[in-house]
C-alpha cells in the first residue's frame, strides 16, 4: 500500500522516517482498520477484544477467567446473523450462529498473522467480511 501511495504521490513523507518506518506504519494502520471493522461488524466490546489480542493467548488459555466467554457475550447477534447470512447467502439458525461466532472470533484472535488479518474485506455495500 505504501508503494502505491508513493507512486501516486499520496504518501506524506517525513524526513526522519526510514522506509521500514513507513512499512510498519501502514501495516499497523491496516491492522487497526481490520480490528475496528470486526468490532463494528459484530458489535463487539473493543476493550475486551483488544485485551485478548494483546495477551499471549493460545488454544488452552483463551478462555482463562472467562475472558473469551465475556467477549462472545458482547456480540450483537442481529449484526452477526446478518453478516453470516450475507456471507453464506442463506439463513442461519441460532444454534449454528453461536458456533460460527465462536469459531470466527477464536480464529481471528489466535491467528494474529498477516494472512488471517488479510481475510477482512469490505464488499460493495460496505458490509465487513472475513474469508474463512
Amino acid at each position: 500500500m505504501f508503494l502505491n501511495d508513493l507512486q501516486r504521490g499520496d504518501a506524506q513523507l517525513i524526513e526522519s522516517h526510514s522506509f521500514r518506518d513507513y512499512i510498519n506504519t501502514y501495516k499497523e494502520n491496516a491492522e487497526n482498520a481490520q480490528f475496528n471493522a470486526l468490532v463494528n461488524a459484530f458489535g463487539l466490546d473493543h476493550n475486551l477484544l483488544s485485551a485478548l489480542m494483546a495477551d499471549n493467548v493460545n488454544e488452552k488459555n483463551l478462555n482463562s477467567f472467562g475472558r473469551f466467554d465475556a467477549l462472545k457475550a458482547t456480540v450483537d447477534k442481529n449484526k452477526a446473523k446478518a453478516y453470516f447470512e450475507k456471507q453464506d447467502g442463506m439463513a442461519i439458525p441460532l444454534f449454528k450462529l453461536n458456533m460460527r461466532i465462536a469459531k470466527f472470533l477464536k480464529q481471528f484472535i489466535l491467528e494474529q498473522s498477516d494472512d488471517a488479518i488479510a481475510g477482512l474485506l469490505t464488499d460493495a455495500d460496505g458490509m465487513q467480511g472475513y474469508v474463512e
